[in-house]
């Protein structure tokens, strides 16, 4: 199988990628639960339906720098390299191979706030920068990546809360 390198970015990206899509809402659990979820590669296809597999390529303990390989439904491979890492409040990583040809880059974010009355709130973004003309199907397909994001961010908080 062959992979394509994509452009390596940081956190600037999330707020400058060509296409962006973010969800936001409201957990019934301890911010420091849901970033052990999110950290846990073994829990990642429990709750992210498109995802059959994640494995940490770096030794823990994780942070900065720290890479994974996630393989998703029909053959896809990402290779991911963490460029945020602050326990219980947010992750985020870029990807930095994958066998999918037209992804320039690509970058993922999740924020948790603890909420003064219990709980936290989850933002998640994705950003992404594809190659040549799949930039225009790409903002085509917002709407469903949008939805794909808000239905995996219930099911995490939804497996956060009940695992």
């Amino acid at each position: 199988m062959a992979l394509y390198q994509c452009r390596p970015v940081g956190c600037e990206f999330l707020s400058q990628a060509p296409l962006r899509a973010a969800v936001s809402l409201h957990a019934d659990v301890d911010a420091g639960r849901l970033f052990e979820i999110l950290a846990a590669a073994a829990a990642t296809p429990k709750w992210a339906l498109p995802i059959t597999q994640a494995r940490w390529l770096s030794p823990a303990p994780f942070g900065i720098g720290s890479r994974r390989v996630i393989t998703f439904a029909g053959r896809l491979v990402g290779h991911e390299r963490y460029i945020a890492w602050e326990p219980g409040r947010r992750l985020a990583y870029s990807l930095e191979t994958t066998n999918v040809p037209g992804i320039e880059a690509l970058a993922e974010e999740y924020r948790i706030i603890p909420s003064s009355g219990g709980g936290c709130e989850l933002s998640w973004t994705l950003a992404v920068g594809m190659r040549g003309r799949l930039g225009v199907f790409a903002v085509a397909a917002r709407p469903f990546i949008h939805a794909a994001l808000w239905r995996m961010s219930r099911d995490l908080v939804s497996y956060a809360a009940n695992p």
